[in-house]
């Protein structure tokens, strides 16, 4: 179970992000890991990770840290321009540091048989190292059939992963979209796609 413990920490202020012409030639509608602002973030801020764009926050760790700033006004209008299918010209957005928030996740217990664990164990047992670990890939099955000869009794677990089951269920791409992107800013602000802002 891991469990958000928040943290009084500054959050720094990003300025002039640029947004570049190429960003938003390559980027997708619909897609929310490949939309503009998505795309400015990574390249812009070292490290960033876990990045989430909507029209009303945007979020990214760093370092163990999870910062949650609002989406510039400016931003948001020309991403949501851009999904309603208008041009959208380069431009640049800041990510204010006052008013933004920042928590530490701690993970003070992992479930016997996640992946989680078996990473833990084989850093533990030196069949990979903490920085394969920390990039989250694929785990091997050698990896996996040693974990099950030490614990056996978590075989259902690993071999559920293994076949790729979940409870875990996410929207489709376009549902995300009309979902995450619109419903606040449309709410808060009285937005149409392809207008300005107020």
């Amino acid at each position: 179970m891991s469990h958000r413990r928040e943290a009084r920490i500054k959050c720094p202020t990003y300025r002039n992000i640029p947004v570049s012409s190429e960003i938003i030639l390559t980027s997708e509608r619909g897609i929310t890991n490949n939309c503009m602002l998505f795309r400015a973030v990574k390249d812009h801020i070292p490290g960033a990770s876990r990045i989430m764009v909507d029209l009303q926050f945007i979020r990214f760790s760093v370092n163990g840290i999870r910062f949650r700033y609002h989406t510039p006004t400016r931003a948001a209008y020309n991403l949501a321009s851009f999904e309603a299918g208008d041009e959208v010209r380069p431009f640049t957005f800041t990510l204010e540091g006052s008013g933004a928030e920042a928590s530490v996740s701690a993970k003070t217990k992992t479930t016997p048989g996640s992946a989680a664990s078996i990473r833990s164990w084989a850093v533990a047992h030196r069949l990979m190292t903490q920085e394969q670990a920390d990039r989250q890939g694929k785990l091997s099955e050698a990896i996996k059939t040693a974990y099950l000869e030490e614990y056996p009794e978590t075989a259902q677990t690993v071999n559920n992963r293994r076949r790729g089951d979940s409870r875990m269920r996410t929207r489709p791409a376009h549902e995300r979209v009309k979902m995450d992107r619109f419903y606040g800013l449309r709410l808060q602000n009285g937005f149409k796609p392809g207008g300005e802002p107020t």
